[in-house]
């Protein structure tokens, strides 16, 4: 089990829930707009989620549901680990596949886009691990047992969160100027939310660049989306370079190329946080039909030299290797 994460910077975690994945769509400018003027309705007319301050949650007693679904997981392994055991070849399958491909031509992407902004130095600095993580998440908030809303509470349980940004702030472009300031080259930066080739959370790059250095960002070492479709086409490479335009330094841009989810879910006895999986594989965040999700992740090198070591956030990685790619550090 893992304890509930801290919530340092008096932030406070927004526990209402929502989807993280979204199949590829072609709407055009006007759904995004419709889909924030719905949003503001909702929160207007008094539907927005509580925000539930983590010291409160983290004293809550044992309850009989606690025990009752604790109980299903540990009854329940043995099929959800047969699940897992005929699973695991076809992602496996594709993993040498994927390895091969690796192995020719480099883990770290090549900029086709047009889109450009100048490399970071050669001496990168050196990272073992993250000195903040910050959570940005999608704002369809309206089912407990959305999966962005899993993700993110995921995320809480397995990682020390340092914020999670409140998301009416970022939605109307209301953030304080010191919300990013605090992040170094050695922080990370991840968007959980629904997400098409072109928009994130019905963010465009610029609307998201934009957003960022509102909140007084000024450099970060890895920007990751856990969204569907982020690395798909340009989106990534737009967004690198609208950060460098305004003067924001970045080590990596991350993000995968179809479907994503993530197979864990939060639960809790009592003060106590654990996640378990209803397929257990050796792998939780997956792509497609249950391939790792690292199978299909875009990386591009930001205009910040930075490595995380042991990482596919790794210049002078072994671009065939992907053992690493499942470190907690992604």
């Amino acid at each position: 089990m893992h304890r509930t994460s801290s919530v340092r910077n008096g932030a406070q975690e927004r526990l209402a829930p929502s989807q993280s994945g979204s199949s590829e769509s072609s709407e055009d400018r006007a759904e995004p707009d419709l889909l924030r003027q719905s949003r503001r309705e909702k929160c207007e007319s008094g539907a927005r989620p509580a925000q539930v301050d983590v010291a409160e949650v983290t004293e809550r007693p044992v309850t009989p549901g606690d025990v009752l679904t604790l109980a299903g997981v540990a009854l329940s392994w043995p099929v959800r680990a047969a699940l897992g055991v005929g699973l695991v070849p076809l992602g496996l399958t594709f993993a040498l596949g994927t390895s091969l491909v690796r192995g020719v031509r480099g883990h770290v992407t090549p900029d086709t886009s047009g889109f450009t902004w100048a490399a970071g130095g050669q001496n990168a600095e050196k990272a073992d691990a993250h000195d903040m993580r910050v959570v940005v998440p999608g704002a369809e908030f309206d089912d407990w047992n959305g999966s962005t809303a899993r993700a993110v509470k995921v995320r809480h349980t397995v990682h020390t969160v340092d914020l999670t940004v409140d998301r009416n702030a970022w939605s109307d472009k209301k953030l304080d100027s010191d919300t990013f300031s605090g992040l170094t080259l050695k922080s990370r930066l991840d968007f959980v939310a629904h997400g098409t080739s072109k928009y994130c959370d019905n963010f465009s790059a610029t609307e998201i660049a934009d957003r960022l250095a509102q909140g007084g960002l000024r450099r970060v070492g890895v920007i990751k989306f856990h969204s569907c479709h982020a690395g798909s086409k340009h989106f990534l490479e737009e967004l690198g370079q609208r950060l460098a335009e305004r003067g924001i330094e970045f080590g990596w841009l991350s993000g995968g190329v179809g479907l994503m989810g993530d197979l864990r879910v939060p639960a809790r006895l009592g003060r106590h946080t654990y996640t378990w999986s209803p397929v257990i594989m050796p792998w939780h965040r997956v792509s497609g039909l249950y391939a790792p999700e690292a199978l299909t992740r875009r990386v591009l090198k930001g205009n910040a030299a930075v490595d995380f070591k042991g990482t596919v956030y790794d210049s002078h990685r072994p671009s065939w290797r992907i053992a690493s790619d499942f470190s907690p550090l992604h």
